[in-house]
């Protein structure tokens, strides 16, 4: 860590900065991709950002990242409506399993019924 210390102070010392492909194979920060990045190469980085980026056949703005926007610049309004979106939608969920629920107890009810009527 000392090491990775020093490359900063040298970089700050020439007013530089750091870049992405500083982290790349012969960059000044290659061997330190883990301490600047969530993950322990560059590799899966890449493929990190690849799979958030991914947008091939989606339609235009549906991309798994292209919609992302800063939290402060979401209005009060913008997130109660995504809210309330998400609570319907987990609603609809859970009523739809208890429909499910409740109609496999029906079909269950029903062929006890039949057993009941075969025998007796």
């Amino acid at each position: 860590m000392l090491h990775l210390k020093d490359k900063l102070e040298t970089l700050e010392q020439r007013k530089g900065t750091i870049s992405y492909e500083d982290l790349m194979p012969g960059g000044s920060l290659a061997d330190y991709v883990n301490d600047f990045t969530f993950f322990p190469s560059l590799a899966s980085n890449d493929a990190f950002l690849d799979l958030i980026n991914y947008t091939e056949g989606c339609p235009e703005g549906d991309g798994l990242c292209q919609n992302l926007v800063r939290y402060s610049t979401v209005s009060v309004a913008e997130r109660k409506k995504y809210n309330d979106e998400l609570k319907a939608a987990k609603e609809a969920t859970q009523q739809q399993q208890q429909q499910q629920q409740q109609q496999q107890q029906d079909d269950e009810d029903d062929m006890s019924n039949a057993v009941m009527l075969v025998r007796g």
